[in-house]
């Protein structure tokens, strides 16, 4: 990573908790892309056998440990919420699970809790998310997602009308009846 840092202008390496990343983000956008799968090449090479993995994002090349990623880190997190409710701890169960990505490796996470939604679906829903989890990439492409929003701007959208706090944009996404609800909610 140090040499791809080296020859490409905005380009930097960062490290953090359990990984090591190459954003080339502030470089050109057609030479940063080269160079990053150039690299992710030579991380395939390098790492073959060992218990790491090499992933590409929007805008980096990362190398992290092989079975950490976003998909099991949300299974875990909804998973231990799910049983500290059902041992009557202190943590309340889930009632709703938001979870809204633009990037490749928020496509691990969608899968996971799609699955954790179906499971829970196949067991009537009971003590754990499903009807109430929902999934969301921003911008149009092949995703698990359930839905998608077109921007950020629909993002911010999305978490008003959740919120009930309404915005100046048109609300493409609710019904009337919803919009009358919210209305009345935050009235």
């Amino acid at each position: 990573m140090a040499v791809y840092t080296t020859r490409t202008l905005g380009a930097y390496m960062q490290k953090k908790g359990s990984s090591m990343s190459w954003n080339f983000s502030s470089a050109d956008p057609e030479f940063g892309a080269l160079q990053a799968r150039e690299l992710q090449d030579q991380l395939q090479a390098a790492l073959e056998g060992a218990p790491v993995v090499g992933r590409v994002g929007k805008g980096y090349v990362e190398a992290c440990p092989k079975g950490i990623d976003k998909g099991v880190m949300a299974e875990r997190f909804v998973g231990l919420v799910a049983d500290a409710a059902r041992r009557g701890r202190p943590a309340e169960p889930l009632q709703f699970v938001l979870c809204v990505g633009d990037d490749s490796s928020d496509e691990l996470m969608f899968a996971a809790l799609q699955k954790r939604k179906d499971a829970a679906a196949g067991r009537g829903g009971a003590g754990s998310p499903g009807h109430d989890l929902f999934t969301a990439t921003v911008g149009r492409k092949p995703s698990d997602a359930s839905a998608y929003l077109a921007d950020h701007a629909d993002v911010v959208e999305l978490l008003g009308m959740l919120s009930g706090v309404g915005s100046s944009r048109s609300k493409r996404f609710a019904s009337a009846g919803d919009l009358q609800s919210l209305a009345a909610a935050a009235g």
